[in-house]
């Protein structure tokens, strides 16, 4: 095993360079699988933020799309509200499912489903395709227990995009 890396309790763990590293590798394969959108890569965009892959909304695109590596945080962000984070980035697993995500989103196979009361966004989620319809694997919620009557909700995919 390098000295860049050692096991915690069964898992991978990497140091800070190297962390940046893998990360800025995943995120210019996304840029390379995704090359019909302009997206751009800024290495510390903000003090507390490592690294930051960017895709505004775009013909191809209808909103913007946002990852991001902050310390050990593996950070996505979809339309005006959508906000998840996947951590530890260490483990090859949460690494895995964050690029799931990324990739999801950009591609159409996920969807962002948005709750607003009045004009605020209240609550986002993050979905997948399922056998019946779709499943739920990532929440945002302005409220620890947001009531849901009153709310109109909306639904962000990219509909638009064929990959490749």
């Amino acid at each position: 095993m390098s000295n860049n890396m050692s096991q915690l309790k069964g898992k991978e763990t990497i140091d800070q360079g190297n962390r940046v590293e893998i990360i800025r590798r995943m995120f210019e394969q996304v840029e390379i699988d995704f090359r019909h959108l302009v997206g751009s890569i800024e290495p510390m965009p903000f003090p507390q933020v490592d690294l930051r892959l960017e895709f505004k909304s775009q013909p191809g695109l209808p909103f913007p799309v946002v990852a991001t590596l902050q310390g050990d945080e593996l950070g996505l962000g979809a339309g005006e509200g959508f906000w998840c984070e996947w951590f530890p980035c260490g483990d090859s697993e949460v690494r895995e499912r964050f690029a799931d995500a990324v990739r999801g989103v950009l591609s159409g196979q996920h969807r962002i489903v948005e709750y607003r009361r009045r004009e605020r966004i209240v609550k986002a989620q993050l979905q997948r395709k399922a056998a019946k319809g779709w499943e739920t694997f990532a929440t945002w919620s302005l409220a620890r227990f947001p009531l849901m009557f009153g709310l109109k909700m909306s639904t962000l995919q990219n509909l638009s995009l064929t990959q490749g």
